[in-house]
């Protein structure tokens, strides 16, 4: 499981991250977290089945641009009795403009970057704050996709559409007094031949 926008504010009446995790390990999960860097309250966590998943070492939290206080944190898992893979969860910039687009796929590039030295098959379980597909940014304007057809390009394949066929129509929807917006902005991931993906849920369609 990988879950973004954890709550580790200072007043224990609005922080659920510890809340969560007790409740997820009383469900038979393990997991690790972290809060983001400086100032920001919030932060990202990884959890796995302690029945069929084991961890290797401590996590590592990587820092994907030194001028953001975005993090991905990183966990080699054992799987079965053999199988390493290595998870990652992430939550890259908000914010639907060409600044926030680009600033994302400069913090992309240094994730594939680090997933490359680890040499593993990798799943990543991320909210991108982006899609595949043109929208409508905050100013009215078209915005073109940069992101996710550069992960694409670089061998890693959507989870859902790799069972689905096709990506979820949206997993968002939000937006502004002018205009909705609807896509999806949170994606599992996969990198290596060994990781097959067969199953996923199902997500209600554009109505």
């Amino acid at each position: 499981l990988g879950l973004q926008e954890l709550d580790f504010a200072p007043e224990p009446a609005q922080a659920h991250a510890s809340q969560l995790f007790r409740d997820l390990e009383a469900a038979g999960y393990s997991g690790v977290c972290q809060k983001k860097r400086w100032r920001a309250c919030d932060g990202v966590g990884l959890l796995w089945r302690r029945d069929k998943i084991q961890p290797l070492g401590k996590p590592s939290v990587w820092h994907l641009s030194k001028s953001s206080c975005h993090i991905a944190l990183a966990q080699k898992l054992l799987v079965g009795e053999s199988e390493k893979i290595l998870a990652v969860v992430t939550h890259l910039k908000a914010g639907m403009n060409e600044a926030c687009e680009q600033a994302r796929l400069e913090q992309a590039q240094e994730l594939i970057a680090r997933i490359r030295r680890e040499e593993m098959p990798t799943v990543v379980l991320a909210d991108m704050n982006c899609t595949g597909e043109s929208l409508i940014s905050d100013v009215g304007q078209e915005l073109e996709p940069k992101v996710l057809p550069m992960i694409l390009k670089n061998g890693f394949r959507s989870a859902y559409a790799s069972v689905a066929g096709r990506d979820p129509s949206f997993t968002l929807w939000g937006g502004w007094c002018s205009h909705d917006i609807a896509g999806s902005f949170d994606w599992a991931l996969c990198w290596g031949r060994k990781l097959r993906p067969r199953r996923v849920l199902s997500m209600p369609e554009v109505k």
